[in-house]
């Protein structure tokens, strides 16, 4: 018997998440990392992924570059 769970959002399994952690300290944001297996396939039907501005911000510094824009 092994570890597996089933991590659902709004009612539909998300069956390719390998990691999940939730953590919410005093004084910070909350942190949430949702770690998905890319070689595993899973039909989730879409999706919307929806940064605040200090974390979007961030990821910039960092090299990402937003969906739609040009690098």
């Amino acid at each position: 018997m092994g570890n597996d769970i089933t991590v659902e959002f709004s009612g539909r399994p998300l069956p390719a998440v390998n990691v999940l952690r939730f953590r919410r300290q005093v004084g910070e944001l909350p942190h949430l990392l949702l770690s998905i297996d890319l070689d595993r396939p899973a039909d989730i039907g879409g999706g919307v992924v929806e940064l605040d501005e200090q974390t979007r911000a961030l990821l910039t510094k960092l090299g990402w570059t937003p969906p739609g824009e040009d690098s």
